[in-house]
C-alpha cells in the first residue's frame, strides 16, 4: 500500500507538472523479454508520455528515470532482478551464446549504466534508511517471500551474485538470503539453467533436486 501510494504520488506530480488531465495524461511502457508474469500481471518499466509536456523547458526538467527507477531510488519498492527481464537495463541480446559466457556475461553486466545506477539507488535508500529500509520499521520479508510461504513452495530461481564479478556460479534457488543486499541478486529461471551451464556457467543443485536425483 505504502509503494502504491508513492507510485500515485509520483504520478499526480507529474500530471501537475503537465497541466494535462487525468484522461489526457499518457505513459510510455518499455518491455523486456516478457510482458506477464506467472500470474498475469503486466511486467513493464512505466514512463511519463513527453507527449505530456509541451513546452520544451519544461521538457529538460523531467527526471530521465522510468517510475520503477524512482520507486527504487526512494526505498517504496524492492529491487528483483530477473534475467532475461532486465534488458532496459542491460542491452544486448540475451540469449546469444556469446553473450552468456561468463567472461562477455560480466563485460555487459560492468558496461550497463543503467543497471548499475539502479544498483546504487537502492544502496544508497538503504544507508540512508528510506522506505522499505527506515530502521524503525524495515520491511521484514520480501514479496517473492511471502509468496513463497503462502503458497508452500520452494524457491525456484538460481542466483547469480552481482557483488562478485567474474565468478562462472549459479547460486541454488534456497541459498539466494547469502547475497545480504536485494541489489546484487541477480535471478534466474530454472529453465535456463541448462543454457548457462553450456555456456560454462556452474549451478549448485537445490535441496529438493538433490533429493530427487
Amino acid at each position: 500500500e505504502r509503494a502504491q501510494r508513492a507510485l500515485e504520488a509520483d504520478m499526480l506530480l507529474d500530471l501537475k507538472k503537465s497541466g494535462k488531465t487525468k484522461e489526457t495524461f499518457g505513459f510510455f511502457m518499455s518491455f523486456g523479454h516478457e510482458f506477464l508474469d506467472g500470474t498475469g500481471r503486466l511486467l513493464c518499466y512505466l514512463h511519463p508520455s513527453r507527449d505530456n509536456f509541451e513546452d520544451p523547458e519544461l521538457r529538460k526538467t523531467l527526471p530521465r528515470l522510468s517510475y520503477n527507477e524512482r520507486q527504487l531510488a526512494s526505498g517504496a519498492a524492492c529491487p528483483y532482478f530477473i534475467w532475461p527481464n532486465i534488458q532496459p537495463f542491460l542491452a544486448g541480446r540475451p540469449f546469444a551464446p556469446e553473450n552468456l559466457q561468463p567472461e562477455a556475461f560480466w563485460k555487459i553486466v560492468q558496461r550497463s549504466s543503467k543497471l548499475n545506477k539502479a544498483r546504487r539507488s537502492v544502496q544508497e535508500a538503504r544507508q540512508n534508511g528510506l522506505g522499505v529500509f527506515d530502521p524503525q520499521d524495515p520491511l521484514r520479508l520480501a514479496p517473492f517471500e511471502l509468496r513463497f510461504i503462502a503458497s508452500g513452495r520452494a524457491p525456484s530461481r538460481y542466483v547469480i551474485d552481482l557483488a562478485q564479478p567474474g565468478r562462472n556460479r549459479l547460486l541454488a534457488p534456497e541459498l539466494y538470503y547469502t547475497i545480504p543486499n536485494p541489489e546484487d541478486r541477480l535471478f534466474v529461471p530454472p529453465e535456463y539453467r541448462l543454457l548457462f551451464e553450456a555456456s560454462g556457467w556452474n549451478a549448485e543443485l537445490s535441496e529438493a533436486a538433490v533429493a530427487l536425483g
